[in-house]
């Protein structure tokens, strides 16, 4: 069995070439017999739940754990999973590269130099957040 670190979405762009089609596709993906068999053929576990009845998964058996069923313990891991978790930063981070898609989009900005500048900005963003986690665990070992 696969997961997938981090999730995946399907998105139609407002101006695809094809949008009725593109979301067909989208359906299509998400549907349960497609998602039965994308897990029967790569092992990558249903993100759709009317999936999880079926005894392949339900009574999925691992040779690493010794062939025991562990099936039932991944529907309840998903079922149970939060939706969407956010870090401290994901805000500005978000603001950040959605400000500079936009003047991407819009040709404001040699594309080159905007999406490289939110992402040094990003980096420093992250490189901020990581030195303030650790200066605030350095600092709770001496209490």
């Amino acid at each position: 069995v696969h997961g997938n670190w981090g999730g995946s979405a399907l998105t139609v762009p407002k101006d695809a070439e094809n949008p009725e089609a593109a979301w067909k596709l989208v359906k299509f993906l998400t549907s349960e017999p497609a998602q039965f068999e994308i897990f029967r053929q790569s092992g990558n576990f249903p993100s759709t739940p009317a999936a999880y009845d079926r005894p392949e998964i339900s009574g999925l058996a691992d040779p690493f754990f010794d062939n025991q069923v562990v099936g039932p313990m991944f529907v309840e891991s998903v079922i149970g999973a939060p939706v969407k978790s956010r870090a401290p930063q994901d805000r500005g981070i978000n603001r950040l590269l959605t400000d500079q898609l936009h003047a991407y989009n819009s040709l404001q900005a040699s594309r080159r130099v905007g999406i490289a500048s939110a992402w040094a900005q990003v980096q420093t963003d992250i490189d901020e957040y990581v030195a303030a986690a650790e200066a605030k665990d350095n600092s709770s070992e001496g209490e």
